[in-house]
């Protein structure tokens, strides 16, 4: 299974988290709304686990945690996005929800 590096941001307290991964000179990006839950602002560095590329379209079903000082998000066919929070928050969220993922491809 490819994994790649990227970054989880929540800026709140809200409702939505963003997330950035580059795959082959792309930008894979997946925004999430919390259904009914807002959580404390937090942002860290993850980890896109995936079997392929076309995992990463579409919009999808997710749930998973936003814990005090990890996040791990389970989207409904496989991708897993998991890693530490740069600042704990005081509050463990099970969180559940829609995400739309996006794609750029910047020209050289």
């Amino acid at each position: 299974m490819p994994s790649v590096a990227g970054s989880f941001r929540i800026a709140g307290p809200g409702t939505t988290f963003w997330t950035n991964f580059v795959i082959d000179e792309i930008t894979h990006s997946f925004q999430g709304t919390l259904g009914g839950t807002s959580v404390e602002p937090c942002d860290g560095v993850v980890t896109l686990t995936y079997d392929d590329p076309g995992q990463l379209t579409s919009t999808r079903d997710f749930s998973g945690i936003v814990g005090r000082t990890t996040t791990k998000i389970t989207v409904a066919n496989g991708v897993e996005i998991a890693g530490p929070l740069n600042n704990p928050i005081s509050i463990a969220n099970n969180v559940t929800g829609t995400g739309r993922w996006g794609v750029t491809k910047f020209d050289n």
